[in-house]
């Protein structure tokens, strides 16, 4: 998870009837997140987070008044790193002409650890992701175009 974006956090206990509380254990502190004891929301919401939202998420259950049920609690840790990277697309021969039947194959990196990143390529800012043809493959953060033709100008 990234600095600025939103995430829903959700918990689901098995009936009907539970009232819901969220609380946030920061640095061994425990601080609630729920509006009352009442409140009943099964999600709780972290919108434009920040490294200071870090930390171990619970959501508990109750249910009843005498004797009240209590659920065991759900844990969640949740780490936002700093912001987004942004990606860098090269060229196998930057800053080079392409020619009409020629390979070309297109790369996208990240200035850190690629590992667990999916990668879409689009064209000209297409709506759908680019399909794999006869005439051009994606794999992994590689885009090649096996044989260019006019059609593939574009911005990518």
């Amino acid at each position: 998870m990234f600095t600025g974006e939103t995430v829903t956090l959700s918990c689901d206990i098995k009936g009907s009837g539970w009232r819901y509380s969220w609380a946030r254990n920061t640095q061994g502190r425990l601080e609630s997140l729920s509006a009352s004891s009442t409140e009943t929301q099964q999600k709780h919401t972290l919108y434009s987070v920040t490294q200071s939202d870090s930390g171990k998420y619970i959501c508990q259950g109750e249910q009843g008044q005498n004797p009240k049920i209590q659920s065991l609690p759900g844990v969640l840790q949740l780490n936002v790193s700093g912001e987004k990277p942004k990606p860098v697309i090269t060229q196998d021969f930057p800053g080079a002409e392409v020619y009409t039947g020629e390979r070309v194959t297109l790369s996208c990196g990240f200035g850190g650890d690629p590992a667990g990143w999916e990668y879409l390529w689009y064209k000209d800012t297409q709506g759908a992701a680019l399909p794999n043809t006869d005439s051009s493959r994606t794999d992994g953060s590689s885009y090649t175009i096996s044989s260019a033709a006019l059609s593939h100008s574009g911005e990518y």
